[in-house]
């Protein structure tokens, strides 16, 4: 009988997907992912302090930017600068449901 002293890479490449497709083989993708998002998270609000601390800081911005854009000169803006108004409140809008 002979023996292969190296497999094909087609072959190999095949057994390999076989492999991991085997029910309870494959990664929890998920899980990784969620666990990869909260190390990011954690990396980038570090200088800021726990998450706790986070989470109060965006309530607190939220607020000022609710009150920036209750402001009369933006509401209504003057002549010209409508549009910078509008973009204005739209990108508010958007940070305040995201914090």
């Amino acid at each position: 009988m002979h023996v292969p002293t190296r497999l094909n890479p087609a072959l190999l490449a095949g057994l390999t997907a076989m492999a991991v497709n085997v029910a309870g083989c494959a990664p929890n993708r998920a899980q990784w992912m969620q666990e990869a998002a909260q190390k990011q998270a954690q990396s980038a609000t570090a200088s800021i302090g726990d998450e706790q601390q986070v989470r109060l800081e965006a309530r607190e911005a939220s607020a000022v930017l609710t009150k920036l854009a209750s402001n009369p000169s933006v509401v209504h803006p003057p002549k010209g600068l409508e549009q910078g108004a509008l973009i204005f409140l739209a990108n508010d809008a958007e940070i305040i449901s995201g914090l």
